[in-house]
């Protein structure tokens, strides 16, 4: 399996096809080398990509959620109980 990380075509240039001939020569470069299967990473709400992926015979597979790390201790792991278990009170 190959992962595709990104393409981009400039705004001033899309709607021409760019994107769809991008992908039809990542795909060409994948079958010579034997690759079966790509897997794309495409932010939410980026339904120009989506399309131009659903065209190209791709299907949601995988959600990864991503977010901004927070400030301080605001994670702290051992601050939170594990699931199931209740959480201790000192």
């Amino acid at each position: 399996m190959a992962e595709l990380e990104s393409i981009s075509v400039a705004p001033e240039h899309r709607g021409r096809g760019l994107g769809t001939r991008l992908m039809q020569a990542v795909h060409a470069d994948l079958r010579e080398r034997g690759i079966e299967f790509v897997a794309v990473t495409l932010f939410a709400g980026n339904e120009g990509a989506a399309r131009l992926d659903e065209r190209q015979g791709m299907r949601l597979g995988l959600q990864r959620m991503v977010g901004r790390v927070p400030p301080g201790d605001a994670c702290r792991a051992e601050d939170r109980p594990l699931i199931g278990e209740s959480p201790s009170r000192n």
